[in-house]
């Protein structure tokens, strides 16, 4: 059994100006293994399974052993058992900009007999989040006020900021020494990994959504809220079969974490220019920095998004970015205001304003503070379903059979699976399956509003295994 947790780091410093003194080495995201190092953190190391296909950056990591230091790892025992702990790896990744991920990984034998009860694996989970860990002091050529030259002893499951100030005071020159301030670089909220064998009897104790599998995915997967000092964790929970692939559940894996990071510090930065706190003028070489993360957040976040869905025939993605304040719906109007006096570009300008209004819909659903939704079927909200509602309804009166699209679109992503290969391809693959799972639930208007982004790649493949039904629904939808 492997648990795990991963603090998201979100760094401002990029977007300041002036000379903030950050240091120019590592060269993330193209970090050299063995020759680069985070200062205080460790050395830069290649993954010995590689990076995940198609993403710069995962194949190297820094192994982070002297930023984290365990006091003592006692084993988790109650009355019934003993579970001895070992700490396996402390690794941290930066994309160069302003994306920071630190995650620690302790596992304990495999439980052969009687499995864990609800209330072990509560208190496991517990035991875990509460060891003792030290963070290294600040160094005092490096930074001035009341943290310098002082460590900083916390528990594992808040150790977050702790991790953010010592990150942020190590990667800066050493003179002269800077009186750095907290919101330059900020953890986001952590979330948990729980990896098991399937045959070990793991009964959690929360509630938990399943997410359904594909079929040569030999795994289960689920998530759920772990309570946690005075706040909700998100865990991801992985169940392996005796069969199972390790190079699929380890891709998903790194998906679900990387998407979790980008999601905190999109949300944080998000935050600082709705706040005031990042202020850039128009047309100078930061909004030109600013511009080209937030197209790069949000493209990258679709990606991992279709990818992890392709793995797991599901909609993870809105799961991975469930947050209570993504950034308050008060803030909302000062974030698109500073968007547009720094004169951003329409299309980025469009997609950060589509990610915010997403997540507040989601949330004010899921609250149900704002919408009261009783009877039918939700499929898409907007101008886009209403055209797609269009679409459909005409397909529909031509004699178009939405069971049978169904039953193509179900052939379709099975051969999309398989030849996928490049991110497009898993984006695409992701549409279909969400528009197959729509149109099985008589859905065709969201079912329409999915194969719009299924792209020409899709009707490539369909044609050429002969799904007319779907070859039609595809060019209707592309407006072809």
């Amino acid at each position: 059994m492997l648990f795990s947790i991963q603090f998201p780091l979100a760094d401002s410093r990029g977007f300041l100006g002036g000379n903030n003194q950050v240091l120019g080495r590592p060269t993330w995201p193209a970090a050299a293994p063995d020759e680069d190092f985070v200062r205080s953190f460790g050395s830069i190391r290649r993954r010995k399974l590689g990076g995940v296909q198609g993403w710069i950056g995962e194949g190297e990591i820094c192994e982070a052993n002297r930023a984290l230091r365990f006091t003592k790892i006692d084993a988790f025992r109650d009355t019934e058992l003993s579970l001895p702990l070992k700490l396996v790896f402390r690794r941290f990744y930066f994309d160069g900009l302003a994306v920071g991920k630190f995650e620690a990984g302790l596992t304990t034998i495999s439980l052969k007999k009687g499995g864990l009860s609800r209330k072990q694996v509560a208190g496991f989970i517990k035991h875990v989040l509460d060891l003792s860990v030290i963070t290294p002091p600040l160094s005092e050529k490096a930074v001035v006020g009341e943290l310098a030259g002082k460590p900083t002893e916390t528990v594992l499951g808040q150790a977050g900021r702790p991790l953010a100030r010592f990150y942020s005071a190590s990667s800066i020159a050493h003179q002269p020494p800077v009186r750095f301030k907290d919101w330059w670089v900020q953890a986001g909220s952590p979330l948990l990994f729980l990896i098991h064998e399937s045959k070990e009897k793991i009964l959690i104790p929360f509630s938990t959504k399943p997410i359904p599998r594909k079929t040569f995915f030999s795994g289960d997967l689920s998530y759920c809220e772990v309570p946690y000092g005075g706040k909700n964790l998100r865990m991801w929970i992985m169940g392996l079969s005796p069969y199972f692939d390790y190079r699929e559940a380890r891709v998903l894996k790194i998906c679900l974490l990387r998407l979790h990071a980008e999601h905190e510090a999109l949300r944080l930065i998000l935050r600082n220019i709705s706040t005031g706190k990042i202020e850039i003028k128009p047309r100078t070489s930061e909004s030109s920095v600013l511009q080209h993360y937030l197209n790069e957040s949000t493209r990258r976040i679709s990606r991992l998004s279709s990818q992890a869905d392709h793995i797991s025939e599901s909609d993870v993605a809105e799961l991975a970015r469930e947050s209570e304040d993504l950034i308050h719906p008060g803030d909302r109007d000062n974030l698109l205001t500073a968007l547009k006096n720094l004169d951003v570009r329409k299309n980025i300008y469009h997609k950060v304003e589509e990610y915010i209004k997403t997540d507040i819909f989601i949330r004010e659903i899921n609250m149900g503070n704002k919408y009261n939704i009783s009877g039918g079927q939700i499929g898409a909200v907007g101008d886009n379903a209403s055209a797609s509602g269009n679409t459909f309804n005409q397909w529909n009166q031509a004699g178009g059979d939405i069971k049978v699209l169904a039953q193509e679109l179900a052939k379709l992503r099975e051969e999309l699976g398989k030849q996928a290969k490049e991110a497009g391809h898993f984006e695409s693959a992701a549409a279909v399956a969400k528009a197959q799972t729509a149109a099985q639930e008589g859905n065709g208007t969201s079912a329409f509003e999915h194969l719009k982004t299924a792209g020409q790649w899709a009707l490539e493949v369909a044609k050429s295994i002969g799904v007319p039904i779907a070859i039609e629904a595809l060019k209707k939808s592309l407006g072809m």
